[in-house]
């Protein structure tokens, strides 16, 4: 048991989740088993790494296409934002398949579709345009384009075949990013006043977006000069958990911000689901050893 304990703590570290690593997977697993009935087809391999998307389509157009499922993520870590995956489901079985230009475009169309005009082109005019014949057709190749264009990207699709980690020595080892872009505080740092606030903004699919208002003192702050003007430079570290320490949501974000007064605000916006949360942040200052560690519960609703 030990032993387990100590693999789960390294995988979390390795994978740059810390402690909370152990109880997403495992939630990723409950999803997979439920929603797919198996943890390994191609749906499940890319929950089971990068966990749910932001937003999903199903889209059928039985006439043009195999049914066709899109994932997009409004962000991943090491790839960048509004990162599209395309599954469809070959000659509707009950197996779906990610799918990449590498597979060619003829997978994606109905057996009819395909006899006609060859899996390609549109040659028997205007209105035979996947965008004209099917119901949000210019959404499906909107979609169809940004996973053609993603697929092309080699990191993207080492990214969706395994997780990726790698140990290396000095400043760029996993250990030391683990601790910069972990929300835990160096020893011997000294206390900061942070209050944290949020307040709920507008809502985007089923998302909400939440905006959080950090207050920091900072008369004891260092400053670097900047042309003729001081500034004070925080590293602000944030991981959002849901449930049994289920990490949803974490970020990272360096504010410049010239020096006036005994206090800073800094401003922080995410895309949430409804629930309840508790926010881990970290504020450090680049120029002293100041620095706190705060939780913060909230509600979305």
């Amino acid at each position: 048991m030990a032993f387990v304990e100590r693999l789960w703590l390294l995988w979390g570290r390795q994978a740059g989740y810390g402690s909370a690593f152990r109880g997403m997977y495992m939630e990723r697993l409950d999803i997979a088993r439920v929603e797919f009935g198996n943890t390994i087809e191609d749906r499940a391999r890319v929950l089971l790494i990068h966990g749910p998307p932001t937003g999903r389509q199903v889209m059928r157009c039985d006439s043009v296409f195999t049914p066709l499922e899109f994932w997009v993520w409004s962000y991943l870590e090491g790839l960048g934002e509004d990162v599209v995956v395309l599954f469809y489901r070959p000659n509707l079985l009950n197996e779906w398949r990610m799918w990449t230009t590498f597979d060619g475009y003829q997978r994606l169309y109905a057996t009819g579709y395909e006899a006609q005009f060859g899996g390609g082109g549109f040659s028997g005019g205007v209105f035979d345009n996947p965008v004209y014949r099917c119901p949000n057709g210019d959404v499906i190749m909107r979609l169809l384009a940004a996973a053609a264009a993603w697929s092309n990207d080699p990191t993207y699709m080492s990214a969706m075949s395994h997780v990726r980690w790698a140990e290396r020595g000095g400043a760029e080892s996993t250990s030391r990013r683990f601790m910069e872009f972990s929300a835990l505080l160096d020893k011997g740092a000294e206390p900061v006043g942070v209050a944290i606030t949020s307040a709920h903004g507008s809502t985007l699919g089923g998302l909400i977006e939440m905006s959080f208002a950090i207050d920091v003192e900072a008369a004891d702050l260092g400053s670097t000069p900047v042309g003729d003007i001081e500034v004070v430079q925080l590293d602000v570290v944030g991981e959002i958990t849901s449930g049994l320490e289920v990490m949803v949501d974490r970020f990272r974000y360096l504010f410049s911000v010239p020096q006036a007064g005994d206090r800073l605000g800094l401003a922080v916006d995410r895309l949430l689901r409804p629930g309840d949360y508790t926010l881990r942040l970290k504020v450090e200052d680049v120029h002293s050893k100041h620095g706190t560690v705060e939780e913060y519960r909230f509600t979305v609703d």
